[in-house]
């Protein structure tokens, strides 16, 4: 018995530079709305009405018809973009020297950079402590439990030639 084979969905072109242009307008002149937190002013409905009035005006450029899912995603995936490459490029300035220079931001890209350059989320905390690396407490701790440690087992009489504190 034969089953039909399912016809390919075909694939929707790839959002263009006027629409991710007017996308960005948008989303950043709402952007206190889209990004504020609940209240009785700025609602989940409200949001959501905001994203297909987004939509709407995207899709009247005429490219492609576009849903509001759709929209939504490629900004998350714009921002998403700009931190990366707001990342590298600190990055890069921290190298001391060899190896290619990164790579400029786009005019998109470096208006979303500039558009949320002081907000924890996008550029982390500053002053904060990177969790990969142990801090100076971390280490002092560990040392004055290593001579605690010593000190302990040479009052007791004890001679251990490993301990856990190194």
């Amino acid at each position: 018995m034969a089953t039909p084979m399912k016809e390919k969905k075909k694939r929707k072109a790839n959002f263009s530079s006027a629409e991710t242009t007017l996308l960005v307008d948008l989303v950043e002149k709402n952007l206190a709305t889209l990004r504020g937190k609940f209240s009785s002013t700025v609602t989940n409905i409200k949001k959501q009405k905001i994203w297909e009035d987004i939509t709407t005006q995207v899709n009247s450029l005429g490219y492609e018809k576009r849903t509001a899912v759709e929209v939504r995603e490629k900004w998350r995936n714009m921002t998403q973009n700009a931190k990366k490459i707001n990342s590298g490029l600190k990055k890069s300035l921290r190298k001391t020297g060899g190896g290619p220079e990164a790579k400029p931001a786009d005019a998109t890209t470096e208006k979303l950079i500039n558009l949320f350059h002081d907000e924890p989320s996008f550029s982390g905390i500053q002053g904060g402590l990177d969790s990969g690396e142990p801090s100076c407490s971390s280490k002092l701790v560990k040392c004055l439990n290593c001579v605690l440690f010593k000190v302990f087992n040479v009052t007791m009489g004890i001679n251990i030639v490993f301990h856990p504190y190194g």
